[in-house]
C-alpha cells in the first residue's frame, strides 16, 4: 500500500523529474555528481524540485530517497 502510494505520486511528476528519479534509483550510493553527469548525458536539465515538493527524495550529499519504496516504486 505505501509503494503504491510513493507510485501514484510519480505520475503527476514532470517527465523529466521522473527520469532524474529513475537515474536516482538505479544509483546505489547517492552520488549526486553522478546523477547530474548521467542526466546531462541523456539530455535532462535536472528538475528535483517537484519530486522533493512531492516528498520522495532529498536532493544533497547523498540523494536519499524518502523511503527504501519509493527507490522500488521508481
Amino acid at each position: 500500500r505505501v509503494e503504491r502510494d510513493f507510485a501514484g505520486r510519480l505520475g503527476a511528476l514532470p517527465a523529466a523529474t521522473r527520469t532524474l528519479l529513475l537515474i536516482a534509483a538505479a544509483e546505489p550510493v547517492g552520488d549526486v555528481r553522478l546523477l547530474i553527469r548521467a542526466a546531462a548525458s541523456l539530455g535532462i536539465t535536472p528538475d528535483a524540485a517537484p519530486a522533493k515538493e512531492a516528498g520522495l527524495i532529498e536532493f544533497g550529499e547523498p540523494v536519499r530517497f524518502r523511503h527504501p519504496l519509493v527507490r522500488s516504486a521508481v
